[in-house]
């Protein structure tokens, strides 16, 4: 007897139209983290913590991602409480981050809260994107070397 194969193509144009928009859009965020880094930029301006101007600056950042459901996004892509190796451009110099969100921000551990230009710059982005942003000291060009760890790729998907 042979054996059937289904066949959708109602799926198979899902995955192929979010494969094309992948491939245009470089910042790619899961809906869960673009849900909480709006929660926190919320937070953040009701008890005066982060300026308007700079909420303002991440918001339009996250806003211009295509938005993907957690289980979606590739590897390679920089998201919330990844661990990213970085190579400065400008300085020659690599260091290991991870991007968390403010209550957890630790900087004697590296972890860098989403609020800071270089994990706004980050996230979206994927392993070999070079990346130029404005940080307090200037102009800088970093590179996304590796993701060392990503909590999607790990199957954790509720960190």
């Amino acid at each position: 007897m042979k054996k059937q194969h289904s066949f959708d193509p109602k799926a198979l144009n899902q995955k192929l139209i979010l494969n094309i928009l992948i491939a245009m859009n470089p910042i790619l965020l899961t809906k869960l983290d673009h849900t909480r880094i709006t929660k926190a930029l919320n937070s953040a301006l009701d008890k005066r913590t982060v300026f308007q101007n700079d909420a303002d600056g991440i918001l339009n950042e996250i806003n211009s991602a295509l938005l993907v459901e957690s289980y979606e996004i590739p590897p390679d892509i920089v998201t919330m409480n990844s661990i990213v190796k970085l190579k400065f451009m400008n300085q020659n110099k690599e260091t290991e981050i991870q991007i968390v969100y403010p209550d957890e921000a630790d900087s004697a551990k590296n972890k860098i809260s989403i609020f800071s230009p270089i994990a706004t710059a980050l996230i979206g982005y994927r392993v070999g994107d070079e990346i130029e942003w404005f940080v307090p000291a200037g102009l800088t060009k970093m590179k996304i070397m590796k993701i060392i760890y990503q909590p999607e790729m790990a199957g954790e998907y509720q960190l």
